[in-house]
Formats: structure tokens, C-alpha cells, sequence
């Protein structure tokens, strides 16, 4: 009998029965048409702290829409979309190679919200970043118990809050170079507790990158 991804089918249906439109202009045929992406500003550089490395701002309100399609809506050309676009303004310099080994770990949902929702936003930016740079996607290298959202949490909250919802899959090992990645990063403290968790049981983490970083 054969059995079809649910999330991958509303995927595929999705522009058919409900075109995209771009978010700047509102032109029919694609989340940001040719001439507003040509606008869209890449703002590479490592969040206060030095904690991850980002790529854009999450206050661009192009990239704020393109996000929030991404996650609410499990399209993969939005995450194809600002990967493409940030590795063609040099927002990856020598950050990325496609001649290193990359094993990529995706912040994870809880199995709640991924039964709810049928995918994780994190783990499509991060198949995104291994077709641009290949290596292996490890989408269950981490797990997240259920908890109260982050959103409108202060930073000492999202920190408490942070280290108790990480947990590896049991017997995890990996070799290669691990980049730890996530949509969008606020204070750190999500991407810190999983790079915690992940060395904890002798995985080395080289390096976290979120698509945006808000301020």
C-alpha cells in the first residue's frame, strides 16, 4: 500500500488552487517577484554576541512575509527562495563551501506541533541549504519536549525556557561538519540550549546560522 506525505501534497496543490502573489507588489506567479527581489537587501553578518551567523533582518518586511509563508504554510520555494538569494549576494563569503562534508541539524518542533502543522520550518531551510551546498540533513537529531511558545518572552525567560526543551535521539553520533539551523533568531538562547544539548553527548557543533535575526 502506498502512503503519501500530507504536507507534501498540500504543497504541491497549494499554488494551484491558491497562486502565489508577490509580497511586495502583489503580482501573480511568485512569493517575491523578479524586480522586488532585486530590492531585497541580505544582511549577512553574526548576531550581537557572536552567537549565529544570520542573513537577513527580520524588521525587512519582504522577508518578514517570505518567512511567515515558510512557516505557516510549509512552502519550500520560500526557503529555496532566501537561501538562493543570500548565497548570490555573497551572504555566505567563506562562510559555506561545497567541498566540506556538512551534516545539517534543523532546530526542531515539538510532536505535537509537527502533527498539527505536518512539518518543521527549520528542517526546509535546511534541505534548502544542503541542494546549494549538499551534505546530509538530520531532521531527528534533536528532539523538543512541548512548551509555552517563546514569543513575548524576555531573554531570561527564553533562556530557562530554552534549556529544558532540547533532547538528543538516543545513541546519537555524527561526523562531519555539524551547522546547527534555524528560521529566525532572537536572543540566542534556542540555538545556545540545542548546541548545549548536542555537545553534551559528544557532538560538535561548528557552526549556527538562522536565516533572519530580530532585533
Amino acid at each position: 500500500m502506498v502512503r503519501y506525505d500530507g504536507s507534501v501534497i498540500f504543497a504541491y496543490l497549494l499554488p494551484i488552487f491558491f497562486p502565489f502573489f508577490c509580497v511586495g507588489c502583489r503580482k501573480e506567479g511568485a512569493l517575491v517577484c523578479k524586480g522586488c527581489l532585486a530590492r531585497v537587501v541580505a544582511a549577512p553578518g553574526w548576531v550581537p554576541g557572536g552567537s549565529c551567523w544570520s542573513f537577513y533582518r527580520f524588521s525587512d518586511g519582504w522577508v518578514r512575509k517570505v518567512l511567515h509563508a515558510l512557516k505557516y504554510l510549509s512552502v519550500q520555494s520560500a526557503a529555496d527562495l532566501l537561501v538562493l538569494h543570500a548565497r548570490n549576494c555573497g551572504a555566505f563569503k567563506t562562510l559555506l563551501s561545497q567541498e566540506i562534508g556538512y551534516v545539517w541539524i534543523p532546530i526542531p518542533v515539538s510532536a505535537q506541533r509537527r502533527k498539527v502543522r505536518g512539518y518543521n520550518q527549520a528542517e526546509l531551510i535546511a534541505v534548502s541549504l544542503q541542494k546549494q551546498f549538499g551534505g546530509t540533513v538530520l531532521p531527528h537529531a534533536l528532539r523538543k519536549a512541548h512548551r509555552a511558545s517563546l514569543v513575548g518572552k524576555t531573554k531570561a525567560e527564553r533562556s530557562v525556557l530554552a534549556r529544558t526543551a532540547f533532547s538528543a535521539s538516543p545513541g546519537l553520533t555524527v561526523t562531519g561538519f555539524v551547522v546547527l539551523v534555524d528560521d529566525l533568531v532572537t536572543t540566542g538562547a534556542t540555538l545556545t540550549a540545542a548546541r548545549e544539548v548536542l555537545q553534551s553527548v559528544g557532538v560538535a557543533v561548528n557552526l549556527t546560522i538562522a536565516l533572519a535575526y530580530e532585533d
